[in-house]
């Protein structure tokens, strides 16, 4: 857990809107494919940026048949 620790001494020593300006540099740098991901997990509907949404799982085992 030494990454997390490191991860919140930074953001303790950031303001409000160095948080911000952070989160929108790194959603500029993303690729068009990512973007939704990105917005999924700032949104908290998805936890993990490269697995599929739970909506998407559900439209996948929808479509096998039972």
């Amino acid at each position: 857990m030494m990454f997390i620790k490191q991860v919140e001494e930074q953001l303790s020593k950031m303001s409000v809107a160095e948080m911000q300006e952070w989160i929108l540099s790194q959603a500029r740098l993303l690729a068009e494919r990512e973007q939704q991901h990105f917005l999924l997990s700032l949104s908290g509907e998805k936890k993990i940026l490269y697995m599929p949404s739970q909506r998407e799982i559900e439209e996948f085992c929808e479509k096998i048949p039972g």
